[in-house]
C-alpha cells in the first residue's frame, strides 16, 4: 500500500497535469473497481476537483471509497449503468471505467458485459450531453486489441490484432471495440 499511495502523490504532485482539470467535476463509473478506484483516489488528492463516484453496490463502495463518503467534494452514486443515469448533478468530464473485467465474470456473463460496454457508454454519453458535458473517457483496463502476436511493439487506435471471438471471452474486448460505433 506504501508504495501505491507513494505514486499517487507524485502524480497528484504534478501540478501542470492538473491545471485543466481545478474546479471541475469528474463522474466515474465503476468507481470501485481497479482503475475506477485509483482515479478516484487519485483525484480526492487535489483539492480542487470534485468526484461523482458511480457503482452498483453501495456496500463494495463504503469498503473501497468510505474515507471519502463525508468528504465534500465527493458524492457517491448507487446506480447501474445498463440503466438509465440517476440525476447526479453536472459533470464536466466523465470516466467510463464500469465493465465485468475479470475473465471469469465474462465468460459467465457474457451479456452482461457487452451491456455496460456497449449501453452503459450510451447512457453516460446520454447523461453527458443533457449535462454540458466536455469529455468522455472510455477506459479499457483488458485485451481491447486482442492478442499481440509480436507483430507490434505499441497498440494504437487502429491497431486490431487478433480476436477470436468464438471464445467465452470475446464479448469483452469485441464490446469495447463496438463502442467506437456510438
Amino acid at each position: 500500500m506504501a508504495k501505491y499511495e507513494e505514486e499517487l502523490r507524485a502524480w497528484s504532485g504534478q501540478d501542470r497535469l492538473w491545471q485543466k482539470l481545478e474546479g471541475k467535476t469528474v463522474m466515474i463509473s465503476g468507481a470501485t473497481g481497479m482503475i475506477g478506484k485509483c482515479l478516484t483516489d487519485l483525484l480526492m488528492l487535489h483539492g480542487e476537483i470534485r468526484v461523482i463516484a458511480l457503482s452498483r453496490n453501495e456496500t463494495a463502495a463504503r469498503a473501497r471509497l468510505g474515507m471519502y463518503f463525508d468528504h465534500s467534494r465527493f458524492r457517491y452514486i448507487s446506480c447501474d449503468v445498463n440503466q438509465q443515469i440517476p440525476e447526479c448533478g453536472p459533470a464536466d468530464i466523465i470516466v467510463h471505467a464500469a465493465s465485468n473485467t475479470h475473465p471469469r465474470q465474462y465468460a459467465q456473463d457474457s451479456i452482461g458485459t457487452i451491456a455496460s460496454n456497449v449501453f452503459g457508454t450510451k447512457n453516460l454519453l446520454d447523461y453527458g450531453a443533457s449535462h454540458g458535458l466536455s469529455r468522455f473517457c472510455f477506459v479499457c483496463s483488458v485485451e481491447v486489441y486482442g492478442e499481440n502476436r509480436g507483430d507490434q511493439e505499441k497498440f494504437d487506435e487502429k491497431y486490431l490484432g487478433y480476436l477470436d471471438c468464438n471464445t467465452l471471452r470475446a464479448g469483452y474486448p469485441e464490446s469495447k471495440r463496438l463502442r467506437g460505433g456510438l
